[in-house]
């Protein structure tokens, strides 16, 4: 573990202090879950993926959700290759999940992309929230720091409105002009309740 963080310490301090030659994609999958039927006690799983990444020796990163919504009830990390030692954290009060992984020689270094972790979360009430990375180190066999992009998640369970037709409700005379009145009802619930319009005879 002392191993560890100190590699995990190279890798922040060369980030601050030197340029770095490569780039990579680090990225929740799938990155939208827009699903209504994922209600209270329902699980989902996603992925933590590293796209187009070269020469990755060691990651860090951190994944947070809203804790309101969702519950982080199991996270698998999938390193690419024979990885040395490896951390990990499951805060479902601060409502974060982190985990860091090195590799130590003679293990080589991975180039290519990959799942990295797989977590599953259980809903708690509808809403809508990010799954969002932050706190990420990547860095390559020299403790060189790999510098990348992130592109966080989404999960949205709130029911979708669904309105009916246009009825006309009634018209009004007043010696000039007819105005007739429309409404219509949406459901389920967080959509409008009732909606209506006018339109006035010329």
């Amino acid at each position: 573990m002392i191993k560890l963080k100190l590699i995990l310490i190279s890798f922040f301090i060369y980030a601050l202090f030197t340029n770095v030659a490569f780039a990579a994609n680090v990225y929740v999958s799938p990155a939208s879950i827009v699903n209504q039927s994922l209600t209270v006690g329902k699980n989902f799983t996603v992925d933590v993926k590293v796209d187009s990444v070269i020469n990755l020796y060691g990651f860090d990163f951190k994944l947070y959700w809203n804790n309101s919504l969702l519950d982080l009830v199991s996270a698998k990390t999938k390193p690419v290759n024979l990885w040395f030692d490896s951390m990990k954290w499951i805060d479902n009060v601060s409502s974060f999940y982190e985990t860091a992984y090195s590799a130590k020689s003679p293990y080589n270094a991975f180039t290519g992309s990959s799942s990295i972790a797989t977590l599953t979360f259980k809903v708690k009430s509808i809403g809508s929230c990010y799954l969002e990375i932050k706190d990420a180190k990547l860095g390559d066999q020299s403790a060189f720091p790999i510098t990348y992009s992130i592109a966080n998640g989404y999960f949205d369970n709130k029911p979708k409105c669904t309105c009916g037709a246009w009825i006309k409700s009634g018209c009004e005379d007043d010696g000039t002009c007819t105005t007739c009145y429309y409404t219509r009802t949406c459901n389920p619930r967080n959509c409008q309740i009732e909606s209506r319009r006018t339109k006035a005879c010329q």
